[in-house]
């Protein structure tokens, strides 16, 4: 199914959410690759929760490619807001969820962004069976065996669950 957004006059299809996943892994090291995603996801809002999260985890990266202490600083907490106004309105997204927390344990402790570190560890440990999408499935999957907010205990819980 194509969905369109209207931008002014036209109509425009939302872009691969695919090339959106690609783009946002690139991001990070990548500035071309993180502007051109923001590029892609400007005209989206909660209306499109998931791509509105994409567009706030491409916020908080473009503060890791701006030298100004105070405009990372803005970059990371609009990009922050962006993600929670689009967890707010589709909670129960189950990529959205991964985002924050892939995002709250990567971000610098410093920070004191790690509200819902928890949280979602415990949903995402709890609907990772269920999850139909293999690549993501995988990618979940890893990430909560990688990342040391996970218990001994859960991560021997996540290795018995069937990629």
């Amino acid at each position: 199914m194509v969905c369109l957004l209207a931008v002014g006059n036209l109509l425009v299809a939302d872009p691969d959410i695919e090339e959106v996943r690609a783009l946002s892994e690139k991001a990070p090291m990548n500035e071309d690759a993180c502007e051109e995603l923001l590029e892609l996801l400007e005209p989206y809002n909660t209306s499109n929760p998931l791509l509105y999260g994409y567009k706030g985890i491409a916020t908080m990266v473009k503060a890791k490619h701006v030298f100004n202490p105070f405009k990372r600083l803005s970059y990371f907490k609009q990009g922050k807001a962006m993600l929670a106004e689009a967890i707010e309105a589709d909670p129960s997204n189950i990529e959205l969820r991964y985002l924050r927390f892939s995002a709250q344990t990567k971000a610098p402790g410093f920070l004191g962004y790690n509200d819902f570190l928890d949280a979602d560890r415990t949903f995402l440990i709890k609907v990772l069976p269920g999850i139909d999408h293999k690549g993501m499935k995988s990618k979940v999957k890893n990430f909560l065996l990688e990342a040391e907010s996970t218990t001994v205990q859960e991560k021997e819980q996540i290795k018995k669950i069937k990629n």
